[in-house]
């Protein structure tokens, strides 16, 4: 067994490391949860101690319905899928995924703001709105579609 002046020493400079971790994200907007650093009185009682993780994280998501029916790639009915208005997406915090609904409720495109480089910025009239807007669209590459129960 490891002796406890280095399990408390590696102990210390993991907690440094989540602590750099944690701040380095919260400044980009990233709301980030630690849990409450607890150090067991003894080896004897580690067993007790065992943390849940490091970190909880809440991130952005954001869900639209579509008028149309879904399933996948193959029966979308476009080249390309607007996520959202651009000015939505621009500001921070970014959300961190999109979930498009089908119309029906059974399938849906899931779309990672980490695919944003492969989006383009497009002006679009949207009905709902009555006017034209700035949207970014994705490239059905960048979805991955799935059923609504399989998002996460």
């Amino acid at each position: 067994m490891k002796p406890d002046s280095a399990f408390l020493a590696d102990l210390s400079a993991s907690r440094s490391r989540v602590d750099r971790f944690a701040a380095m994200h919260r400044s980009r907007g990233i709301q980030i949860w630690q849990h409450p650093e607890v150090v067991r009185p003894s080896a004897e009682e580690r067993a007790e101690f065992s943390d849940d993780g490091d970190m909880l994280v809440t991130l952005r998501l954001e869900h639209k319905v579509r008028g149309f029916a879904f399933t996948g790639a193959g029966d979308f009915p476009f080249p390309s899928i607007i996520v959202d208005e651009a000015y939505k997406i621009d500001r921070l915090p970014r959300p961190f995924v999109y979930v498009i609904e089908s119309s029906d409720g059974e399938a849906a495109a899931v779309i990672s703001y980490r695919t944003l480089p492969q989006w383009s910025k497009v002006r679009r009239y949207d009905a709902a709105q009555q006017r034209e807007c700035e949207f970014y669209e994705a490239p059905l590459s960048a979805v991955r579609f799935c059923g609504v129960g399989e998002v996460f």
